[in-house]
This record gives C-alpha cells, structure tokens and sequence, in this order.
C-alpha cells in the first residue's frame, strides 16, 4: 500500500487496485492486520455521511465488486476477504503487508545497544517506503495513517543521514535530510538536520534559506513558529566563526584545489557539485511532496529551469511517483502541425517511458476529438496502469505558444486541474503537471477560466544573488579570491548562471584571473563569444525587438509591454516593467551597445 494498491502473488503483480470504495475496502481491512471489524464500524469507516442501514447495503455491494474483481485477477483470489453476518477481515495466514513490513522493521531497527541491527533495520524499512501510504485516497482512516507512516519514514531517513555524515560522506548525508524534510514537511527536526548539515558544509546561503522555508510550512500549516532549539540553529549560522572549518575567500597564497570542471551551458548533472539550490528547488520539493496538481516554472532562458524540473523527478522517483518528461524542443515541425500530431506524438512519449505495452493506434480513435483521446489515454493507460502518483514534466513550453491549437492544449490542462478539484479520489488525484516556460502566457492565452497558468503552486526561477555566487565560488576553490572581486564578477555578469559558471570556467582554467577575464570578454574572441555572437545575430534578426534594446540601451525602457515581456523571456533584460528594465548585465550592456548602435 505504500506508493499505490496493488496485490503481489508468488513475486508477480497479481492486481492494481484503483481509487473507488472496493479499493478503500480491500485497503481498510488489510491495515487492520488480520483482526476482525464488525461491519458496522467498516461502514461508518468508507460511507460516514449516509444512513447506516442504506450503509451495510453499500458494504454488501461492494464487497461483491471486490471478490469479482479479485478472482479475475487470479483464480481464487476472491477468498482473501472473509465476511460473516457481522465480521469481516483479512486472515493474517493468507496476506501480509508492507504497512506491516515497514513497521515492524523500523520497530527492531531502532533497538538499542544493537548498532548493526538497528542499521539493517533502519535500511531496509528505508526500501520498504516506496511512497506515500494510498495515494489519492482521502477517507479521515487514510490520513491519519498516511501521516503516522511519513513521520516513520522521515526519522529513518534523518537516521541514515547521520550514519552517512559519520561516514564522511556529507554530500550523501544531505540527500537524505531532505528526503527526509520532503516527506513530512511538518517534521521540524529533519529540517533543523538538514539546515545543520548544510551549515557544515559552509553552504550558509543553503541553510538559511532551509530555515525560511521551515518557518512558512509552520506557519501555513500550524499557524505557528519554530522552536527555541531552531531558532538558537539560526543564530549559531549567523556567527561569523561557524563555518570556520568551511573554504573561505583568502587574498593571496595559493588557490583551493577544485573538483574536476563541468561545461557550463545545457542541464547539470544530478550528481554535480557545481548546482546550487535555490529557493525555487526548496518550493519545488515542497510541491512534489504534497502531490500539487499544477507546478509553474517561470524564468528566463538559460537560469537553470531545466535542471530544476530533473531534480524535482528525481525527488519524484525517490517518492514512488513514476515520472514522465515531455521535452517540446525535441519536437519536429511535422509533430506539430495539429492537435492531434503534438497529442499523438506525446502519447508515444509516455508510452515509451512508462513502458507500456501498447501502441498509439491501440489508444486513438478517430471518430473522437484530439482533447478527448488524449484524455482517454492519460486516464485510462497512464494512471490507471499503476497506483501510484505520476509527474509529467513539460520543459519549454514556450514552444506551444506559437500554435494556435495551445490554447486548446493549455484549456486541456486546466480541466484536468478542475476535474480534481470537484473530485479528489479520481485519478487526476495522482497527477502532478510541472509545467516550465519563459514567455508570459497571458500575452497568448487571454481567457483565464481556459489557462492553467494562474492556478496551481507558481515558481519564479531567478538569477543567482551575489550570496550564492559566493557560495559557487568556493566550490570552484575560491579563484575570486576576496569579496571585492566577487562583487565585481557579479556585477558585470549579472548573476545569469551560465555566464557566471562560464566566467568561473574559464578562471579556473587560466585566463589571468578576474582582471584578464574582464578585458578579454569584449573581444570577438574572447571567452562569451559564442553567446554573445548567437545574442547579437537572434536581436539583429527581429527588427521590433532590435528597435526596443536600443532604447534600453539608452536608458528609455522597452517601447511596448510586448517587447519588455519578449526581451525578458529571452534573457536579455531584467528588471518588473517596461519603463523600469535594463540589460540583464554589465555584459550585454556593454557588447550589445558596440554592435547594434
């Protein structure tokens, strides 16, 4: 039951149960290990809102659904659930679960003054957790569980977090704590652990911002603060000498040695050391946690949506949830001519990932509308084909924007939104669409009732601060080797992570320090010129958008909302209005007024 309802005979996936009253029947009574329930009590459990005699007949019907279904699935199996007049339950000898399992684990992996056991236990009660308890069941029963076995997962997971930092393996010990956060946010000591492992690690920017977060989950959710031993944690990260054992800027001497480079440019790697959470990545993780409907990732090119939209799959595989991508760059013109090649060439997508053993043409009919088979098949393939929730991932869905069927798409969307709103325990419950763009959809799509870009958890990805900046140049081994240069690194490229990861590239590599840098940026052969010669060529192009850089050049602002929210999708400019915007940095300010003058 932990990440979906399914029945496992001899190893073999014998049934998936879906959402619906014989699947939280056949759930009830498998947590109640093996005792008997008088059926009164299962039906004030499963029909609490209708009369009790209007109830057992309810009960009586759906258990004849359930022993139906059962023995379809496998000869026999119809027997598991044992009904007198009065009692029903699950025998204890016929059936086991991973409820049970995980339970009785993580009881013998915390007894004490048995270290290697209360490991193994630990560990193993770990694997056990594939997800959340009954995804997209929201019976009083379930929730109670589903938190009691959360909060069990998140200390097994703060568990193996401090036998990893033991370890020496810090990078592994912060992965778990913010599992372990993500999955009972509520959890203040596995926040409170993970903000102290981030300020071992000299991540100061990293800690604080996890102690943010924290105080806006207690607050939302319990309208209160954190603790007194929390609030004592900021303090100690505010003390200049705590991180004294962490890299530091230093003026002279030899540099700290760095990890082996990465290119800058494209995603980065889940492992790398080079990304730097940010407080969109703390949203995100929250968002997947809690099973949102609609995530809304909006930024600029080239500010990191990409690999935030890989990190919270990753998160999402962690959970149980399977995951899906749909990349639109990947598309070719043919597959979006029309709704119906963009949906089919989706569908094929899914099909591939999720390893479905269908085909396009099993799932598409062509009597129906484009809408109405894609739905079809999401519901009936994609989520019913497993218990557990799902997340699909759309990355550049600007590229929608220039069709005219994406309102139609994007309306699409907002229905499946909707459609779980009116009901919770339909399978739309177990999806989350992460949607990731730059452009400002409302230029595109003008009804708000059809956008789903207005509704849902909306994440602004921004440029990195001169903080975490910092933060990435310590990592780097400090080749900004005092504030001063720091600032002025980032003053000239803005916080844009990819120049900032190219620029610290290329010191690292030997340009002749921040000085050398500075000077060779500007020549035509210089360290950005592949950026900036693709920058000038796509604005050189567009005779509208080179006519309103030229006027933020020139400190007039852009001459129209249009060409504001355009140049600052494409990362060209930065700042909240038309009148108040400015190249995006000293860079581009520079260049771009030496060759578009």
């Amino acid at each position: 039951m932990l990440g979906g309802l399914r029945i496992v005979c001899h190893g073999s996936v014998a049934a998936r149960m879906h959402v619906g009253r014989p699947a939280a029947l056949l759930a009830y009574l498998a947590l109640q290990d093996g005792r008997d329930v008088p059926r009164d009590v299962v039906v004030d459990a499963l029909w609490p809102e209708i009369d009790p005699c209007a109830g057992r007949n309810r009960l009586k019907q759906t258990l004849f659904m359930l022993r139906g279904y059962l023995d379809k699935a496998a000869a026999g199996l119809g027997a598991l659930v044992v009904a007198d007049r009065d009692h029903l339950f699950i025998p204890g000898d016929r059936a086991v679960t991973d409820v049970a399992d995980f339970r009785s684990t993580i009881q013998s992996g915390y007894r004490e003054g048995v270290p290697k056991d209360r490991l193994q236990g630990v560990e193993a009660a770990f694997e056990l957790y594939r997800g959340a308890l009954l995804p997209g069941f929201y019976d009083d029963w379930v929730l109670a569980e589903r938190t009691s076995m959360a909060a069990l997962a998140s200390r097994a997971s703060i568990e193996l977090a401090t036998i990893r930092e033991a370890a020496g393996d810090l990078d592994g010990a912060v992965q778990l704590a913010r599992r372990g956060a993500g999955i009972d946010p509520l959890n203040e000591h596995a926040h409170c652990e993970l903000i102290r492992l981030y300020a071992r690690m000299g991540r100061r920017v990293d800690a604080i911002r996890q102690y943010r977060h924290l105080e806006d989950v207690l607050a939302d959710e319990l309208q209160t603060e954190p603790s007194s031993s929390s609030q004592a944690l900021l303090a100690w990260i505010d003390k200049p000498e705590m991180d004294s054992a962490a890299p530091k800027p230093h003026s002279k001497g030899p540099r700290s040695p760095a990890p082996a480079l990465e290119p800058a440019g494209g995603a980065v790697p889940l492992d790398s050391r080079y990304y730097i959470v940010r407080e969109a990545d703390i949203k995100f993780e929250a968002a997947v946690s809690r099973l949102d409907s609609i995530v809304l990732v909006k930024g600029p090119r080239q500010v990191g949506k990409t690999s935030l939209l890989a990190r919270a799959m990753e998160l999402a595989r962690s959970f149980g949830s399977r995951v899906v991508s749909l990349d639109l760059q990947k598309l070719n013109s043919s597959q979006l001519t029309s709704a119906e090649t963009f949906y089919k060439a989706c569908i094929q997508t899914i099909i591939d990932q999720l390893e479905l053993k269908i085909t396009v043409e099993d799932v598409w009919e062509s009597h129906r509308g484009a809408n109405d088979n894609f739905e079809r098949f999401v519901r009936r393939e994609a989520l019913a084909s497993d218990e557990a929730p799902m997340l699909l991932a759309l990355d550049e869905a600007d590229r929608l924007f220039a069709y005219p069927f994406c309102t139609e798409v994007f309306s699409l969307f907002r229905s499946w939104h909707n459609e779980r709103a009116l009901n919770p325990r339909s399978p739309w419950s177990r999806l989350t669409l992460a949607i990731a763009y730059a452009t400002e959809a409302h230029l595109i799509i003008s009804d708000l009732n059809q956008s789903p870009f207005n509704v849902g958890t909306r994440i602004t990805l921004q440029d990195f601060t001169l903080a975490e900046v910092g933060e990435l140049n310590r990592t780097y081994g400090n080749p900004l080797t005092n504030g001063e240069e720091t600032t002025q690194f980032y003053e000239f490229l803005g916080g844009c992570p990819y120049l900032v990861r190219r620029g610290l590239n290329e010191l690292v590599s030997g340009v002749g320090g921040l000085t050398g840098l500075l000077s060779e940026a500007q020549k035509e052969d210089g360290p950005f010129r592949d950026h900036l010669h693709r920058l000038t060529l796509v604005l050189a192009q567009d005779a509208e958008l080179t006519t309103a850089i030229k006027s933020v050049l020139g400190g007039k602002g852009c001459p129209s909302i249009e060409s504001f929210y355009r140049l600052r999708a494409a990362g060209v400019i930065a700042g909240v209005s038309a009148t108040e915007c400015r190249p995006r940095c000293s860079l581009y300010q520079d260049y771009l007024s030496r060759h578009l003058a």
